[in-house]
């Protein structure tokens, strides 16, 4: 009879994943940084539904609200449009709604 000494095989060991770097985000009083987008247009129209599917593309982790320059009310949109507050997305939100219409709170 013969005995097996060879040691066990290693299971293999799985790469791990770095943690993506965390962007700085603008801070406010309460801790939470959010973007206003101050906009000019109406609710049911397919530009603000353009501006909504933006954001939920580059879906982040910075709360958005919406500021209606008709009537100066403020729509809190919900998280599936938070945003990531990256230079490349907020340059091409710029480009989309005017960069003097972007507001860091």
């Amino acid at each position: 009879m013969t005995v097996n000494t060879a040691a066990p095989a290693a299971a293999p060991v799985q790469a791990q994943k770095e943690a993506p770097a965390k962007v700085p985000v603008p801070v406010n009083e309460t801790g939470g940084g959010v973007l206003r987008i101050h906009y000019s247009g109406k609710p049911d129209s397919k530009a603000f539904n353009r501006l909504l599917n933006f954001l939920a593309y580059f879906h982040g982790n910075m709360p958005v609200e919406v500021q209606f320059k008709a009537d100066g009310s403020v729509l809190r949109l919900d998280n599936m449009c938070s945003i990531a507050p990256e230079e490349g997305v907020l340059k091409k939100l710029a480009e989309l709604v005017g960069e003097d219409n972007i507001e860091m709170m």
